[in-house]
């Protein structure tokens, strides 16, 4: 049985898929619906020296989707036994970092402070329960991880997704698409 159009379209599907699916990473497409780009504005804004509020991220309407996506990255790899109990029990209401950020030597004192300091990957993450935005109450508050590792674990997540996506489903897509045009030809 001949089905040319059918043989010419299964041909060049393997590469189109492939084509597809990197322009869908090239656009960010993946981050998106995972929410990992939201992640990544986070750990930027964790790692402004700008201070409050930029490097203050609250779980509200300002701020709930960050919040959102770092607590969950948080939730799932911090090591740290306390906060683990403590995302069981009580409210997480903040994520911000802590330390006094390092002095970058030589730049004029006039520059604005996000360009005279930097956090380096040692400073660490802490998150906040029972802490507002408008102030009142402080509440308990545990180191979650260091800048680098947070940093770390969203590099992770994006390899690990464009080898199961990029390495094995296109392969396998392309794969099955080489069968069947084989077996119609």
């Amino acid at each position: 049985m001949n089905h040319p159009i059918l043989l010419t379209v299964l041909t060049a599907a393997p590469p189109t898929v492939t084509v597809f699916y990197v322009l869908l990473e090239y656009l960010n497409v993946f981050d998106r619906l995972t929410g990992r780009a939201a992640a990544v504005a986070g750990l930027a804004r964790l790692r402004s020296p700008a201070g409050f509020p930029t490097s203050h991220l609250y779980d509200d309407e300002k701020d709930k989707r960050i919040f959102q996506q770092l607590k969950r990255r948080i939730t799932k790899h911090t090591k740290n036994l306390p906060i683990r109990e403590a995302f069981q029990t009580q409210k997480a209401t903040l994520i911000t970092t802590v330390g006094k950020p390092c002095l970058i030597e030589g730049v004029p004192p006039e520059w604005p402070q996000e360009v005279r300091l930097f956090y380096s990957h040692e400073h660490s993450v802490i998150v906040s329960f029972g802490t507002v935005r408008e102030g009142g109450q402080e509440g308990a508050a545990f180191r979650a991880c260091g800048l680098g590792e947070l940093e770390g674990w969203l590099t992770q997540e994006r390899d690990r997704r464009r080898l199961i996506l990029g390495g094995v489903l296109v392969g396998l897509i392309s794969l099955a698409l080489i069968v069947i045009r084989l077996k119609l030809s």
